[in-house]
């Protein structure tokens, strides 16, 4: 099992590596004329990975806390596993930017560099999005509240008279009893 303190580090890490790729791509689609629509969505789902991984981020270093209910729910393999296969896609997608960066300046072959490249960006991009489906489920968990407003009818007044006066007449009768509720 691992450590808080190396979870934070991958986390750390994977922030940093996020926004290196985001910038990178961001200037092969703007530079690479023909830049395939996978491309972007590398790029979104690079985004809307570091927007969770900065939500974890707090959880792990206590900025934010969950109820031992919310996260007894998640195992720490599941959490370490989930943050390893984000660092090995990330490092590919480093690499695969850098490559395509490179290639950004070409000019007249561009199409055909992107078209040699689109079987290995969708594969990446369906790793991604599993990538953040895990960490938004996690996510989800720890942060999902059921807010507990007024109630929509003012009878909890009424019903804790109610079930107290019940009480007590079953003490000493049986008898059914019917509750009801008044709009305030």
């Amino acid at each position: 099992m691992a450590d808080p303190l190396s979870v934070a580090a991958s986390v750390v890490g994977l922030l940093a590596a996020g926004a290196k790729i985001t910038k990178v791509l961001g200037v092969v689609i703007s530079k690479a004329r023909g830049a395939p629509e996978n491309c972007r969505k590398i790029r979104t789902q690079v985004d809307d990975i570091i927007g969770v991984l900065s939500q974890l981020q707090l959880f792990v270093v206590g900025t934010s806390r969950a109820s031992r209910s919310r996260t007894s729910l998640i195992l720490v393999d599941q959490v370490i596993i989930t943050l390893a296969a984000c660092v090995t896609t990330f490092s590919e997608l480093d690499s695969f930017a850098r490559s395509l960066q490179s290639d950004a300046d070409m000019g007249v072959l561009d199409r055909f560099r992107w078209m040699s490249k689109e079987q290995e960006i969708k594969d990446v991009l369906q790793r991604l999005e599993s990538h953040k489906a895990s960490l938004l489920l996690m996510m989800t968990i720890l942060t999902w509240y059921v807010g507990i407003g007024p109630p929509r009818f003012a009878c909890t007044p009424r019903l804790t008279y109610i079930t107290a006066k019940s009480r007590t007449t079953l003490k000493t009768r049986s008898t059914g009893c019917v509750i009801w509720c008044s709009k305030p």
